[in-house]
């Protein structure tokens, strides 16, 4: 029973377990492919756990049936999906369904990490305070590992797309966090919690919704890379117009810790991916870059749980109203997003990449920042709420899009 009598509906439990199942149950004949075990938004990942963009090789034969394998940019690289050897075709199978979980689940983990903050807040005790920063610190080592000089050459060839993503993720957010904390009269603390989400830069999970959802990878990157690193000033700025009369901000503090925690631990990835990376055994570096995913979505969502699980009482108090106003935060920047990139001309493609960038957020790094800067000790509870709720939007998102194919163009203007 909940506050006040009312019985507790188990709908979110479900939804953590249906919402990655589904991609199991359906029939791979609903992704257009009729010989393979897995849907195809799982197959793209099956030769990718690096995000990267995918491209697909020809059927082949292998065990008396065709083949679909998918991979990254080196087509040299690609190998049977299955091989004719039982041995190989038991590890491979394994492979795939392993780089499955770890990519579809992540909405999943986040949300186990939330109830299990709000019903078993004692299994959270043993995490000290320091460890969000940490583990935040982390999460942005991993991404900048993900990132290369590469990804940065190509924001000339799409300076247009990026430009509108940029202009997106630090407009449509921080206007629409400042509408749904009035509209949904949320007191001041958790008002404030929310404007800070929507000033935060793009979430290190878009470029794998992106993925999922058949957009241009190799575009999200990018924009993914320039909200990141221009956050340092942006966020700082943003939070302070907007909450200069309703909280007292530490700007200070609220910059130097978007620095600690954002572009140092990203330019540190860097490095290590371009320099570090190539000197070690391809083994080793494949092992690095494959469990990526699945150690910064687990940190994720241990940070998230960490910090319901110190705010479970009042999470039951406030959660319809918070919910409800992170709920209609995100949504509205997953539609702005992708009606303004189709306003402006852009290929459907780019439009489901700009709306996945636009709408989930670094919500880990709200809740960071805002213990940091903000008085109140609830004003990180929006964050970790955040993080739940544009996960599941995302994933949910790219589920329809995987099935609808691109009927727009595939190139980013500009």
């Amino acid at each position: 029973m909940g506050p006040g009598g009312r019985s507790r509906r188990p709908w979110p439990l479900l939804l953590g377990v249906m919402l990655p199942a589904v991609f199991f149950l359906l029939p791979p004949s609903t992704y257009g492919f009729r010989s393979t075990y897995l849907p195809r938004p799982i197959l793209r990942l099956v030769e990718a756990p690096v995000i990267r963009p995918s491209v697909a090789v020809p059927p082949q034969r292998s065990c008396g049936f065709p083949v679909y394998a998918y991979t990254s940019l080196q087509p040299a690289a690609c190998t049977h999906l299955w091989s004719t050897r039982d041995g190989e075709h038991s590890k491979r199978r394994k492979a795939t369904i392993l780089a499955a979980a770890k990519s579809l689940y992540f909405p999943a983990y986040v949300l186990l990490a939330g109830l299990l903050g709000v019903t078993r807040p004692q299994l959270y005790a043993g995490l000290s305070e320091g460890f969000i920063t940490r583990a935040l610190s982390a999460v942005m080592v991993l991404m900048g590992m993900t990132l290369s000089m590469d990804d940065f050459a190509r924001i000339g060839r799409s300076k247009r797309a990026v430009v509108l993503g940029w202009c997106a993720q630090f407009s449509i957010m921080p206007g629409m966090a400042l509408i749904m904390s009035r509209v949904f009269r949320l007191p001041p603390h958790l008002a404030a919690g929310v404007i800070l989400v929507g000033c935060c830069p793009g979430g290190t999970a878009s470029n794998l919704v992106t993925l999922l959802a058949e957009a241009d990878v190799a575009l999200s990157i990018s924009m993914t890379a320039v909200s990141t690193l221009t956050a340092g000033a942006m966020t700082p700025l943003l939070t302070s117009l907007l909450l200069g009369s309703l909280v007292p901000v530490d700007t200070a503090a609220l910059l130097r810790t978007t620095l600690q925690v954002v572009l140092l631990p990203v330019a540190l990835g860097l490095v290590t991916n371009s320099y570090l990376l190539p000197s070690l055994p391809p083994s080793l570096t494949r092992g690095l870059t494959r469990s990526t995913p699945l150690v910064s979505g687990l940190l994720v969502a241990a940070i998230c749980g960490k910090v319901v699980a110190t705010n479970a009482a009042a999470v039951l108090q406030s959660g319809g109203s918070l919910l409800g106003a992170v709920l209609a935060l995100h949504s509205f920047g997953f539609f702005f997003g992708f009606w303004m990139a189709r306003a402006l001309g852009f290929s459907r493609q780019v439009a489901k990449t700009v709306s996945i960038e636009t709408g989930m957020q670094n919500s880990a790094l709200a809740v960071v920042l805002a213990r940091s800067s903000l008085p109140h000790p609830l004003s990180g509870l929006p964050g970790a709420v955040s993080a739940v709720c544009h996960s599941v939007l995302g994933s949910l998102a790219a589920w329809v899009w995987s099935r609808e194919g691109d009927r727009g163009g595939k190139g980013a203007k500009g």
